[in-house]
């Protein structure tokens, strides 16, 4: 929890030494969502698996930084600390078991906006992500005494996950526009890993590949530094129709003064 707390000092202390200079629509912003999650695995679904998956709920929040390249395209980067992992139901015994896994995940996404003139407006982002295990706990509960996984002398249950893990993660959604510089999105989210997430050496042999999944739905508000300033540029519909009107009679008006001004009255 210290490393999180670190690298998000710093990414802040970061982001904010260069908006000093930062491009137009550079900003940063918070994250937080909660989901379902789960762990891939063939195995884990055969009906003569010793386990069987349950409903699983996770969910985190962190920081993020991105900046528009055209008035559609741009990147988004973020740093979260999330809670994943997998309920199961043991079969031998009747027990209930719970893995918990907490990782610092790092997504790197390119995203689309439609026309950011308006206050709501579509977003996408799509792009791949990597994850640093923090901690990895199993709990047992319930049920007659039964171990349905060995661990070797002198390691943990954290030492059966590899560390790092890769991952594509893609989401979809609304940001709404509080003003130019606030805005206010929310997105459903979703990852897939491309990559096991247990370590080779240590799994049963012959045990098929895990890959962590999960789904959720999530809130961020963003602040930007040097806006586009798109709302106050807009002219409406209806100022559009109004101004050649207001313009018309300005020349007409200055047209009258003109002919006046040369017209000598016949005695």
């Amino acid at each position: 929890m210290n490393t999180t707390v670190i690298m998000a000092a710093f990414v802040f202390a970061c982001a904010n030494a260069f908006a000093q200079k930062a491009p137009k629509d550079f900003y940063i912003g918070v994250r937080g969502g909660m989901g379902t999650c789960f762990f891939v695995n063939a195995d884990d679904r055969k009906a003569d698996s010793p386990v069987q998956s349950r409903l699983t709920f996770g969910g985190g929040g962190g920081i993020a930084i991105g900046d528009y390249l055209t008035p559609h395209f741009g990147f988004e980067a973020q740093v979260l600390y999330v809670r994943q992992g997998q309920n199961y139901r043991i079969k031998a015994g009747e027990r209930d078991s719970s893995v918990s896994l907490t990782f610092l995940k790092v997504p790197l996404m390119f995203q689309y906006t439609t026309d950011r003139s308006k206050r709501i407006r579509f977003l996408a982002r799509l792009g791949p992500q990597i994850s640093f295990l923090t901690a990895a706990t199993r709990s047992v509960t319930g049920g007659t005494t039964y171990s349905d996984v060995v661990i070797p002398p002198r390691l943990t249950y954290y030492d059966l996950f590899n560390t790092t893990d890769l991952s594509v993660v893609a989401d979809a959604g609304v940001d709404c526009a509080l003003n130019d510089k606030w805005s206010l999105q929310a997105v459903f989210r979703g990852e897939m890993g491309v990559v096991d997430a247990e370590d080779r050496t240590l799994k049963a042999p012959g045990r098929a590949t895990t890959l962590l999944s999960g789904a959720q739905l999530q809130i961020g508000l963003s602040y930007t530094f040097n806006p586009l300033n798109l709302f106050s540029t807009q002219t409406s519909e209806k100022d559009k129709e109004k101004t050649p009107k207001v313009e018309k009679n300005k020349t007409e008006k200055a047209r009258k003064e003109k002919s006046n001004a040369f017209h000598v009255p016949v005695e």
